[in-house]
């Protein structure tokens, strides 16, 4: 049998589009092979597609969910349609759970009961919760002033300042920054809270801590060497902790030293250069500002220069007293370092350039010297040249022989003594006695007048029985 498609009755106008026909009424003719046919009417009816509105859901806020099974969201549409709902715009893949979806674009099916549907998008939009960020000043000083801010074009704003602070301008619900006055040290909080543009509010405020720092107290005694030594090297230099100091802040002028460790720290370690000069270092807590300082006065001194010569009697006697010595004065001491041999004492003037030297009974010959230092770290200066110390001998002499009547008696002894002095003449009668006549230094020296006498010889006796002393010598006279 073959089939062929008419618009007419009588199977004379030919339906080109068979597959595809609208609604109407058309004709099928069935031949036979043998020429024999029949023509049957059949009528097409196309319903048409159902109308599906859709109207988008309310924007949700995290971590809510959107229900797309809604009647609000399909209302309009055809009534009588089955719902279904997809993934993809050709309703191939199913949405699992409609009625909580998050964001994104679907596809809602709307069926009839004739079998038709229509496929339309919908959007489910669920935005997100705000977390607000506090930009601003962490560890601000006491007694500063600091602008914090947080996200712009927002609403609802909800600021809060636990303690420390003053609010001088902004924090109401409509800015997105607020200016605080610190006025107490310690740990304190910030926090703020808002909405968003869809009207999602932070879950909670975010917490911005705040640490004011006090302003550093002021510095303790400098520990450490006042008076140094030109050239000195690795001196070290501390002050106490500092109370809400963060660093330490020094002050060493270049004329006087060079930090070479410690910068920042409670305790430096400083060089001093040949040609220093004396001057003022100083030390502050250094925090939000400089605490009050310390200061510290450093003098310096230079290497003494060599010791001179010692001026002074070289001899002296055993119990010799007030003997006194000196030297010229030298450059940059303050100290004068006396060195005396065994027995020698220094009763006035030490640790000057001039002293009073005692020799006791058992004080021995030897050397003097004397250097120059100052403080501890200067190295001491060079030692004079030896200053010999030495005891005379026993000895007697008168000269000049002959004399003219007039004549110098002299004696040197090794202690110090006292004695008398008999004068003779050439029958062995006393003319004269000196009484009590002492040695200065080991030496006695007189001179005697016997121009008046009688007599060409005279004897003059040396005597003291309790050293022992006894000596006699001739004087010649020529008139």
């Amino acid at each position: 049998m073959t089939f062929t498609y008419w618009k007419d009755a009588g199977a004379t106008i030919a339906l080109n589009t068979p597959a595809a026909a609208t609604s109407g009424t058309y004709y099928i003719k069935g031949a036979s092979a043998e020429g024999c046919f029949t023509i049957k009417p059949v009528v097409v009816t196309i319903n048409s597609a159902p109308v599906v509105t859709i109207a988008n859901p309310e924007a949700v806020c995290t971590p809510s969910t959107v229900n797309l099974t809604t009647n609000g969201v399909t209302a309009g549409s055809s009534p009588g349609l089955a719902y279904t709902y997809w993934t993809d715009s050709g309703a191939t893949v199913p949405l699992g759970t409609p009625s909580a979806v998050t964001s994104g674009t679907y596809y809602i099916k709307g069926t009839s009961s004739l079998g038709c549907y229509t496929i339309q998008p919908v959007i489910a939009r669920v935005n997100p919760i705000p977390v607000p960020v506090i930009e601003g000043k962490a560890n601000p000083c006491i007694g500063e002033t600091e602008i914090y801010m947080t996200e712009a074009n927002r609403t609802g704003y909800e600021w809060m300042v636990n303690g420390g602070g003053q609010v001088t301008a902004g924090g109401s619900p409509t800015d997105s920054t607020i200016t605080i006055h610190w006025n107490a040290g310690g740990t304190h909080t910030l926090s703020v809270n808002y909405s968003n543009g869809s009207n999602c509010r932070g879950t909670s405020a975010t917490v911005k801590n705040i640490v004011v720092t006090d302003n550093p107290a002021a510095a303790g005694a400098i520990q450490g060497s006042d008076i140094v030594c030109a050239g000195a090297q690795g001196l070290v230099y501390t002050v106490p902790p500092v109370a809400n100091a963060t660093s330490y802040a020094w002050n060493v002028p270049s004329s006087v030293a060079t930090i070479v460790s410690g910068e920042g720290t409670s305790s430096i370690t400083l060089n001093f250069a040949a040609d220093a000069l004396s001057g003022t270092i100083s030390v502050s807590g250094a925090g939000c500002v400089n605490g009050q300082a310390s200061t510290q006065q450093i003098d310096v001194a230079q290497k003494p220069d060599p010791a001179g010569s010692i001026s002074g009697e070289h001899t002296f006697s055993k119990g010799t007293t007030g003997a006194v010595y000196t030297v010229d004065p030298i450059a940059n001491a303050t100290n004068y370092n006396w060195s005396l041999p065994a027995g020698a004492s220094i009763v006035a003037g030490a640790n000057t350039d001039s002293i009073t030297v005692d020799f006791g009974p058992a004080a021995s010959a030897g050397v003097m010297t004397v250097y120059g230092s100052n403080v501890a770290t200067c190295p001491n200066g060079t030692t004079s040249p030896d200053f010999a110390l030495d005891i005379p001998g026993e000895s007697y002499s008168i000269y000049p022989v002959p004399s003219n009547g007039i004549f110098t008696i002299s004696l040197t002894f090794p202690t110090e003594s006292t004695f008398n002095v008999n004068i003779y003449n050439n029958l062995g009668l006393l003319l004269r006695t000196i009484y009590n006549a002492k040695t200065v230094g080991g030496i006695y020296k007189e001179q005697i007048n016997l121009t008046g006498e009688d007599g060409h010889f005279y004897f003059i006796e040396f005597i003291n029985p309790a050293i022992p002393m006894h000596k006699v010598l001739k004087m010649e006279i020529i008139n």
